[in-house]
């Protein structure tokens, strides 16, 4: 009673809503720390190799005569945490195994691509083995794991890499079969738990599911153990409960540490340390989803949107491979890109040569069907035998380009052993980022084409598969050189919701430019934000905004985080919805609430709520219900109050997370809030709608960055700190003169005058050692120069505007992105750009002189004095060798609305700021 009541305490003090006080449960249900299925099945994991031995499957392994090492066949596998562990081989072979001890190779905080690894496969030192009824058991603690890694006190998760078995020199040949390799935990150690299989998420709509919690087991000599923890969110830190047991614990004892129970859908994570007083301790994260389940997709192969995850699960396990599908089936997701079994691995031996480990691909495809996930495969990375070697001596980066006879006759017998099981089919990778050419990549695809719908015509085929728009190299390319070979364009782009925009409105015109009709998809999309509210809410507005402009799905980049550093890098490494080890993050519990709300559902079209605020209407196919999602571009206000006319009889709001709130309908209006956060009205019935809404109120973000211009003086500000520079060439003895060190080197100020006539009229005076302008056009920032970014109310996406000044007197202005209905090439020529240098001042100040038509900006000289601007400069620097790096006038992302600078326009000149 006396420790329930000290974790009541520790609680009350620090709960947030929603949670309720923590106690310590007695275990119950099946024993959550034994493993519940063998840890490594070897036949179903390599099911082609799989032969009968002794009446059951296992994979026969060959030893050569005099070999020292053998490794068994096996797959790198994730172990929970232990403080020592007897590795069971269920293992036999043919006469005299000749095995004299084994070396276990282990990575500590592995990434689930290796590269990615905070450290490498390390090999422990050799170790007896001892034999128990025909099986060979290898000990193993987590105390020499950790010093092999040089990591103290947090020395998990880790994975178990491989086992080499020792023998004998004189050993003679001999063939192994492997059946399993199981583990048998000892020592005192933890698990977690939703009591929810495998799956740490914690149902809402299942109470037996929803039971978050530590079992402590001690298998071993009593010994005296502490566990302590901290409940938290992650994105802002805030801590919902702590605790901390010291007690004694009995040989084979077990003890349930239940977390507060979740009540509103979202993501938490505990940090905790556990300790056998004499030596043994270590500290680790975990984290766990509260949500309501969407479910398993139950309409396989059919036109819904793809709500879609990168799974790269050719480089997983089987065992592995089923968890990560039931975390993707109960997201709600019904589409993976998979990641490629290359032609080269499938086909390795020659033309015609049956296909190697076909039962295993298979076998990996249908785990996905089972849990409601469609697959898309690739046709990728040619064998040596069948490249083209006359194409090939004309590539440098991505060679393998194929025969075309080779080509047609793999995708005919590839294509037509997955009749049934796989739809759609895609060619190359980002080849775009690569030097194929667009004919190359167009003959690869229309004779990839030809065959898949030959043998398949079923079948779909996804083009491209563009690494972003690299020097707007396919913009001709559906056109000119692929016009009819292809079904789907894929496009992939990695970045912010600010940043996707102006991606999908290049989309956007080259399909209206073209008169393209044949839908798009963003096959390859993700946010780096370590920060994972913002990533999980960037993830949803992406999916909503590329739907809205005609996308068939999107897949988020990836479903297991590449990397395990604490905290995740910026990068590939913190793209993930779960990180390596299993435990998910905020974006998976958004990705579930967006699939469970918008799945089987019809996008009827954009909606003009109110201006800044981005929003859509959807109708529900089964359901009788409208939807309404919608979030605030207007990044000056943390909130909007908005009211509407509404004909609907019920009205919900539904938030990031899925957690579901009523709104009153009062005289045929309905009230609700608009900030960065996106949420979604649902409206009952089907046929109710939503007018365009009136402002209630606003509320500003405290200490908003913020400048006034007025009729008078514009407003200034400065770059010219160390905080604002970005160094993006490395830091090393023979850049050290590339390396911005003072003023000197590269400063600007940045002026904004009150809007007059027609025009926004902007000046950045730069003051830069050396000026060495590049090119002209796309690749401008290349070179010294500039580039403005703006968010003007009431429009949908920013403006990225770049300038340059050359060294004979002409200047070149070019819009890498605009706001959605504006095509950015075709305005270019609208921007007046002058520019000269002054050489009577030190350092030759260059001036620059924007003006930009307020027909552009959607508005005139009197809206915009009322409704202000958001924006942002940077000035590139190059001294002749490369591009050095660049000034920012705010900190932070330069091109984040959140990181700009607020303009507001007033005839008072007394509210002049200076920066």
């Amino acid at each position: 009673m006396k420790l329930r009541m000290a974790f009541l305490a520790a609680f009350g003090a620090t709960a947030g809503a929603g949670l309720q006080a923590v106690e310590i449960l007695p275990p119950s249900g099946p024993d959550v720390v034994r493993e519940t299925v063998a840890f490594y099945d070897a036949a179903d994991d390599f099911p082609d190799e799989a032969v009968m031995r002794n009446g059951r499957e296992a994979v026969p392994f060959e030893v050569k005569a005099g070999a020292r090492e053998v490794a068994l066949p096996m797959t790198c596998q994730v172990w929970s945490g232990f403080e020592r562990v007897k590795i069971v081989i269920d293992a036999d072979f043919e006469g005299d195994d000749a095995v004299t001890g084994a070396v276990v190779c282990v990575s500590v905080c592995p990434g689930s691509i290796q590269k990615y690894a905070a450290g490498p496969s390390r090999r422990l030192s050799p170790r007896p083995i001892a034999r128990r009824d025909g099986k060979m058991i290898i000990e193993v603690t987590a105390k020499e794991i950790g010093e092999s890694a040089k990591i103290a006190d947090t020395i998990y998760p880790s994975n178990l890499d491989k086992i080499l078995l020792l023998r004998r020199a004189d050993a003679p040949a001999a063939t192994g079969y492997l059946a399993t390799v199981d583990l048998e935990k000892e020592g005192f150690r933890e698990s977690f738990s939703c009591d929810n299989g495998r799956l740490f998420i914690a149902n809402l709509d299942d109470a037996a599911k929803c039971r978050p919690h530590f079992t402590l087991a001690n298998d071993g000599p009593d010994c005296e153990g502490m566990f302590a923890w901290r409940l938290y969110d992650q994105p802002t830190g805030k801590t919902y409960a702590e605790g901390r047991i010291e007690r004694a614990f009995k040989d084979g004892e077990r003890l349930d540490v239940a977390m507060p129970k979740p009540e509103k859908a979202g993501c938490y994570h505990v940090d905790y340390t556990l300790e056998r007083k004499g030596g043994y301790h270590y500290s680790h994260t975990v984290s766990y989803a509260a949500m309501h389940p969407a479910g398993k997709n139950t309409e396989l192969f059919s036109d819904d949107f793809k709500f879609s995850c990168l799974a790269h699960l050719e480089s997983y396990s089987m065992n592995e491979r089923r968890r990560m599908m039931a975390y993707m089936r109960d997201m709600g997701a019904n589409y993976t890109r998979a990641g490629g079994r290359y032609w080269r691995m499938v086909q390795p031996d020659g033309p015609g040569t049956p296909f190697v480990g076909w039962k295993r691909y298979v076998k990996g495809i249908d785990i996905c069907l089972s849990n409601g996930v469609e697959r898309g495969v690739s046709i990728l990375v040619a064998p040596k035998w069948a490249e083209d070697p006359e194409r090939n001596a004309k590539i440098t980066t991505l060679k393998n380009y194929p025969r075309m006879e080779y080509l047609a006759a793999y995708v005919t017998e590839f294509a037509g052993g997955l009749a049934g099981r796989v739809r759609d089919f895609e060619g190359n990778n980002e080849p775009n980022l690569t030097n194929w050419t667009q004919e190359f990549i167009a003959d690869y695809e229309k004779t990839l084409y030809k065959a898949l719908k030959a043998a398949r015509p079923d079948a779909v085929y996804k083009s491209g598969e563009w690494g972003g728009f690299s020097q707007n190299w396919d913009d001709e390319y559906y056109v000119k050189y692929n016009p009819d070979c292809w079904d789907v364009w894929a496009q992939h782009y990695h970045n912010s919701l600010n940043e996707c925009m102006p991606t999908v409105s290049h989309i956007d015109m080259l399909r209206h430019k073209y008169g393209i009709t044949k839908p798009w998809m963003g096959d390859e999309c993700a946010n780096s934000n370590t920060n994972q509210h913002l990533q999980a809410a960037d993830m949803f507005c992406k999916n909503i905004h590329g739907r809205g402009h005609g996308a068939i799905g999107m897949t988020w980049y990836n479903l297991r985080c590449k990397g395990s550093m604490k905290p995740l890098r910026k990068g590939e490494t913190s793209f993930g919805m779960l990180t390596w080890d299993f435990c998910p993050r905020g974006v998976y519990v958004a990705f579930n609430a967006y699939a469970k709300t918008f799945r089987r559902t019809l996008l009827k079209g954009a909606e003009d709520l109110f201006p800044g605020i981005m929003a859509w209407r959807y109708e529900g196919r089964n359901r009788d219900e409208a939807l309404y999602p919608y979030w605030s571009m207007n990044r000056r206000y943390r909130s909007m109050t908005l009211s509407s006319k509404t004909d609907a009889r019920e009205v919900e709001e539904i938030d990031l997370y899925g957690n579901v709130r009523p709104l009153a309908v009062k005289d045929g209006r309905v009230t609700f809030c608009a900030g960065r956060d996106p949420v979604t009205l649902r409206l009952v019935p089907r046929t109710a709608t939503l007018e365009r809404a009136e402002l209630v109120a606003a509320d500003e973000i405290p200490g908003y960055n913020r400048i006034v211009a007025t009729a008078e003086r514009p407003a200034v500000f400065r770059a010219n700190t160390i905080e604002q520079y970005t160094q993006i060439v490395p830091s090393s003895g023979e850049n050290d003169d590339l390396v911005w060190r003072s003023i000197e080197d590269l400063s600007g100020i940045l002026f904004v005058f009150r809007p007059e006539g027609k025009y926004l009229s902007v000046r950045i005076c730069v003051d830069d050692d050396v000026h060495h302008p590049t090119e002209k056009g796309y690749k401008m920032y290349t070179g010294d120069g500039f580039q403005l970014m703006m968010l003007v109310p009431g429009q949908r996406g920013s403006w990225e505007i770049g300038g340059a000044w050359y060294g004979d007197g002409t200047t070149d202005v070019w819009v890498w992105s605009a706001p959605e209905g504006i095509d950015a090439d075709a305005v270019r020529g609208d921007i007046q750009l002058k520019a000269h240098r002054n050489m009577s001042v030190p350092r030759g100040t260059i001036w620059y002189d924007l003006r930009i038509p307020l027909q552009l900006l959607g508005t005139n000289s009197e809206g915009l004095r009322k409704s202000g601007i958001l924006l942002n400069a940077i000035i590139n620097d190059n001294d002749g060798r490369c591009r050095e790096g660049y000034l920012s006038f705010a900190e932070g992302n330069p091109k984040d609305p959140d990181n700009f600078i607020a303009v507001d326009f007033t005839n008072y000149p007394d509210h002049v700021e200076v920066q």
